[in-house]
């Protein structure tokens, strides 16, 4: 062989080594990160939390940010007392690391959904709170109007704690922030972080609140759903209660009673919600020379001003403010 040709073979062979070598640590670094990737999917993907409504979602998606996917089952525009869960609900249970109700048979939808996967952790943001008993609604109390109240749905005690932004703060951000640290504790911190800031956007909230709804003339409203009792006696208002849950429809009896009471009590707004039929309302307003207002306790995606929990809030305060003012 050639002098030149061997020179040429002792360069190409030692020229390669660094080559081989960086070849070499690419393989070990990219196996050893999917190795990492494999072992923890969740924090990879982010915790999937799955909640039976909107302001739940939202809440948890606040206080988890890039930690965590949440999503609702119920659609944006349902009710949860006449919703049917079909197998993409499902789908998304079985995906879930959480599942968060409000409980106290509002969403029993979910509750009995959630049942079919006892390994999965569930967080149900009443048990253990101090509630309020169900509200007296016009259509439950008086005589003969026992058959029709024993068709509500709720339980002994108003499940509605969501829509009170002082327990919202207190009790129900703390209680998912602490069930989202149990579950991924290397992003405790974020959690605690973004529980923080949430808190004190909850503490503007409630001071605006409390700053508009001081300036109300009129203090009493007549709304269609039982299911602003903890926003009142909150805020010093007071809500008439009409029915308990949607389509338990007033008879012209209960009709003409809740015109009476309105003209008695000077109330000069009927607030009704998305998720009603706003026929009788309409109805009563008419008779008495009122307003028909909506306040809505689920927003949603997709809902203009009302596809956050803050938003959502403001939203109902300014109903609630061009009703009563």
């Amino acid at each position: 062989m050639k002098s030149g040709e061997i020179r040429a073979m002792r360069i190409f062979r030692f020229a390669g080594w660094p080559w081989l070598l960086v070849l070499a640590l690419i393989i070990v670094l990219t196996a050893c990160d999917h190795k990492a990737t494999s072992d923890t999917p969740s924090r990879a993907a982010g915790l999937r939390v799955v909640t039976s409504i909107f302001p739940l979602a939202d809440l948890a998606g606040q206080i988890g940010g890039d930690h965590v996917q949440a999503e609702a089952l119920l659609p944006t525009g349902a009710s949860p007392h006449s919703y049917e869960p079909g197998t993409a609900d499902a789908k998304k249970l079985a995906a879930a690391d959480l599942i968060i109700l409000v409980g106290q048979g509002l969403d029993r939808f979910a509750e009995n959904l959630a049942a079919s996967y006892p390994e999965k952790p569930v967080l149900v943001i009443t048990k253990g709170m101090k509630l309020q008993p169900n509200p007296e609604t016009l259509l439950t109390e008086g005589a003969g109007r026992e058959a029709r109240a024993g068709k509500a749905d709720h339980g002994a005690y108003d499940p509605h704690v969501w829509l009170d932004p002082v327990l919202v703060r207190d009790v129900i951000a703390p209680a998912i922030a602490t069930r989202l640290q149990e579950l991924d504790p290397p992003g405790a911190g974020t959690y605690r972080e973004n529980l923080t800031h949430l808190q004190a956007e909850i503490t503007t909230l409630d001071r605006e609140t409390r700053q508009q709804t001081g300036t109300f003339s009129q203090r009493r409203f007549i709304v269609f759903h039982s299911g602003w009792h903890y926003f009142a006696q909150r805020y010093n208002l007071e809500d008439i209660n009409v029915e308990e849950f949607p389509n338990q429809e007033p008879s012209a009896r209960d009709l003409m009673e809740i015109v009476t009471l309105a003209r008695d009590t000077g109330v000069r707004a009927v607030f009704t919600e998305p998720q009603f039929s706003p026929k009788a309302a309409q109805v009563i307003a008419d008779e008495f020379g009122g307003r028909v207002l909506t306040l809505d306790p689920l927003g949603g995606t997709g809902r203009e001003g009302r596809d956050s929990y803050l938003d959502l809030m403001r939203w109902n305060l300014s109903r609630l403010a061009e009703g009563l003012k």
